[in-house]
């Protein structure tokens, strides 16, 4: 059986970012999601989060803290409908700036709020 290419495979360029990463995370030492250079030479991070339907993202204190010093650098993709044979992905840069939250120990930020923020 032959697996159809994943929505986040179709609208990102993963195959390449994952051979970038590997170099970038063999010269950083760092986790998987610290800053990588892109082909522009464009530094660029991207949180990304998964729901099986739609419905609040949670994103921890550290990735807040990181979104407000990073902002334009920093991304947030959030693919909803994990569970459904149609994943949606919304992408949202600068996701401080542009969406407003409720805190509690870490930040919530609603799905209509992540929507009117991104890009499709």
């Amino acid at each position: 059986m032959i697996d159809k290419p994943r929505l986040i495979e179709r609208a990102f360029p993963l195959k390449q970012a994952s051979l970038d990463s590997v170099h970038e995370k063999n010269l950083r030492h760092g986790h998987i999601s610290t800053l990588h250079i892109w082909p522009v030479n464009e530094k660029r991070s991207i949180e990304v989060k998964g729901r099986s339907g739609t419905g609040d993202v949670e994103v921890l204190a550290n990735e807040w803290a990181k979104a407000c010093n990073l902002r334009d650098e920093y991304r947030l993709y959030v693919v909803y409908d994990c569970a459904t044979p149609s994943p949606r992905l919304v992408r949202v840069q600068d996701f401080f700036g542009s969406l407003l939250a409720r805190v509690k120990g870490s930040v919530l930020i609603g799905a209509k709020q992540v929507t009117e923020a991104g890009s499709t």
